[in-house]
């Protein structure tokens, strides 16, 4: 299933992803979940990029500054993936947004 969940997709533009996740559900729910690196579309270097990261086994990935995809048998799983995709890129934006100009995040004392 491929979808274009806006927070994650941000992470992606930002140079960001979600492997490593800030929060380990979307590991048990769909295990990893890779940044295949921009290629231009309609090139050969699309589905190159893919293939290496469909290798590697892992059910779920995000295609940068595009969007998701997710390996799966049935809709219903698709949309829950995604789903989990997208809350884990929301988590990801306020942990980002928590940190102030010093790289602390806020409401944390240093010692």
């Amino acid at each position: 299933m491929h979808a274009h969940p806006p927070a994650a997709v941000g992470l992606t533009a930002a140079g960001w992803g979600l492997d490593p996740p800030v929060v380990p559900e979307i590991l048990f729910a769909m295990g990893r979940v890779p940044t295949v690196p921009y290629a231009s579309p309609t090139t050969s270097d699309v589905p190159d990029a893919v293939a290496a990261v469909v290798a590697t086994g892992c059910e779920a990935f995000m295609l940068a500054r595009h969007g998701s995809v997710v390996l799966c048998d049935d809709p219903m799983t698709g949309v829950m993936r995604t789903e989990i995709i997208e809350h884990t890129a929301k988590i990801t934006v306020a942990k980002a947004a928590s940190r102030d100009a010093s790289g602390s995040a806020r409401g944390t004392v240093s010692c």
